[in-house]
């Protein structure tokens, strides 16, 4: 499957999208999930890296009861950005109940789209494609207080809502929701509500994602009423055994943002690949990023 560097896919939080009966039946004890990443641009001067890791222990005391950490960061050189966010969750028959500082709901109820490796070294790649709630975690990570987050199912909807209490004063709101619409494809949708000054800025997600096995794409249209405004993404990938080939596309009013790269995998979790990066009409460039990394997947 397509890596796509997942900012937010690899997180154990998707299970916790799933509902109350797939929640009873999660394995107790210790899990870990995420990736890290090496990236090396042709245009830049040092080494730049990626990690998005969740470290969790489900089955607190025998009962349906767990906590989990996640870190998301980026850098290169010493410049290093990072969110450390998460909390104490409790399954029920209706859903997961998670309070402390948890990730946006709506960004795991999205499809996964990435932009490339290099494009999400920095906060400006996550605002293009996740909610601004998260940017802003990494960023001003003291901006926030505390939050609570509900996942569920209805009816074979995914879904889940996030509050994060803010300083000095205000909540953020943010709901997503994905529905697995015949046997490949899966649709989501979100909103998320920032409170401002003078007005709310809001934030809108929609997006679909195929998967036919070994071949695929997503497609996410992002709109915000400050200063992005509306976003596409799109990709698509083809694996053959170990080796996979993508295409990445972003555009935006500005013009557009592309990566065409082929990636191998070895011994299960590692990956290697190489991109070449161009915008608007010039789709091969002399701008390369080479990358490397390793998925953690066990427990849980």
């Amino acid at each position: 499957m397509h890596k796509q560097t997942k900012l937010f896919a690899t997180s154990t939080l998707l299970a916790a999208g799933l509902g109350g009966a797939a929640m009873a039946q999660s394995a107790s004890g210790f899990y870990m999930d995420g990736y890290l990443t090496a990236n090396y641009v042709s245009t830049g001067t040092s080494v730049t890296h990626l990690g998005d890791i969740t470290l969790g222990y489900d089955g607190i005391g025998g009962m349906p009861l767990g906590m989990e950490v996640n870190l998301l960061e980026f850098g290169g050189g010493s410049s290093v950005e990072y969110a450390l966010t998460g909390g104490i969750y409790y399954d029920t028959d209706f859903g997961r109940f998670t309070v402390g500082q948890p990730r946006p709901a709506v960004d795991d109820y999205l499809a996964e789209i990435s932009l490339g490796n290099s494009a999400q070294m920095n906060y400006t790649g996550l605002s293009y494609i996740r909610s601004v709630t998260q940017t802003q975690m990494v960023l001003n990570p003291s901006d926030f207080k505390y939050g609570a987050r509900f996942d569920g199912n209805f009816n074979g909807i995914d879904y889940g809502i996030s509050l994060h209490a803010l300083n000095p004063d205000g909540v953020i709101v943010t709901a997503g929701a994905s529905y697995d619409f015949g046997q490949y494809y899966t649709l989501g949708a979100g909103i998320e509500r920032i409170p401002g000054i003078l007005a709310d800025d809001m934030t809108y997600f929609a997006s679909i994602k195929a998967d036919y096995g070994n071949f695929g794409g997503s497609f996410l249209i992002r709109n915000d009423t400050g200063m992005l405004g509306t976003v596409y993404n799109a990709n698509a990938y083809y694996d053959w055994n170990n080796l996979e080939v993508f295409v990445d596309y972003m555009a935006d009013a500005s013009g557009g943002y592309h990566n065409i790269g082929v990636e191998y995998t070895f011994m299960d979790n590692g990956y290697v690949g190489v991109e070449n990066i161009g915008n608007g009409t010039m789709w091969f460039s002399n701008n390369y990023n080479i990358y490397a990394g390793w998925n953690f997947n066990f427990g849980g």
